[in-house]
């Protein structure tokens, strides 16, 4: 039912497209109802940070976060794709 209301919503954008009042609006209401939502990367993410923020590091500044975050993402996706 909700992927049904979904592509009716952006149908109905399409057709605004034309309009010239509401051009912008009817793109920006397409991209946001193209976008797929769920949580995986963002429960990946934190669970990936309570291992880095254990007792003994528990003194490293945001971007030494920032940067074992990125090594640690491509990391797993080099064993992903072997």
């Amino acid at each position: 039912m909700l992927l049904f209301l979904q592509k009716y919503l952006i149908e109905l954008w399409r057709a605004f497209k034309t309009h010239a009042h509401f051009s912008e609006l009817s793109k920006f209401a397409i991209t946001l109802l193209e976008i797929v939502v769920n949580q995986v990367g963002c429960e990946w993410l934190f669970s990936d940070l309570k291992v880095k923020q254990a007792a003994c590091r528990n003194r490293l500044d945001i971007p030494k976060f920032e940067k074992m975050t990125k090594v640690s993402f491509c990391f797993s996706l080099i064993t992903f794709f072997e």
